[in-house]
């Protein structure tokens, strides 16, 4: 996970908002490649409510940030992390709910910035050493 957090950071850092960050759009090698650049739509799952309304334009860095929380549930589960009817028995892990928790808060402005996501990916990695 942290690749592709890398790779949206470096993304953002040219001013590029990726728009469809799930699975299938993740080359699986060493490290992740990111791939589907030139995507002008969104898989439903992964995107904020705030582009339910088929305006693309409304995309941001921070729409980026939900789909990489979306992403992470998939990573850990295997199944769509914003289908409410999908109960699980055993809840994700403190450190990991808190950042699906953070990335998919329903108003952009209140998800984590790419530079706040990964120190909470590296405070993970570090409290596990």
């Amino acid at each position: 996970m942290l690749d592709v957090i890398d790779g949206v950071t470096y993304l953002h850092s040219l001013g590029i908002v990726h728009r469809d960050l799930v699975m299938r759009n993740i080359l699986d090698s060493n490290p992740l490649v990111i791939c589907d650049l030139q995507s002008h739509h969104a898989t439903s799952h992964c995107h904020p409510v705030e582009i339910d309304d088929g305006d693309y334009s409304k995309f941001s860095f921070a729409s980026d940030v939900f789909a990489l929380g979306a992403l992470l549930w998939e990573c850990c589960f295997y199944n769509n992390p914003l289908n409410r009817a999908v109960l699980l028995d055993n809840p994700p892990p403190p450190p990991f709910r808190d950042i699906f928790i953070a990335c998919t808060q329903e108003r952009a402005e209140d998800h984590p910035t790419i530079t706040q996501l990964r120190a909470m990916y590296d405070t993970i990695r570090l409290s596990n050493h």
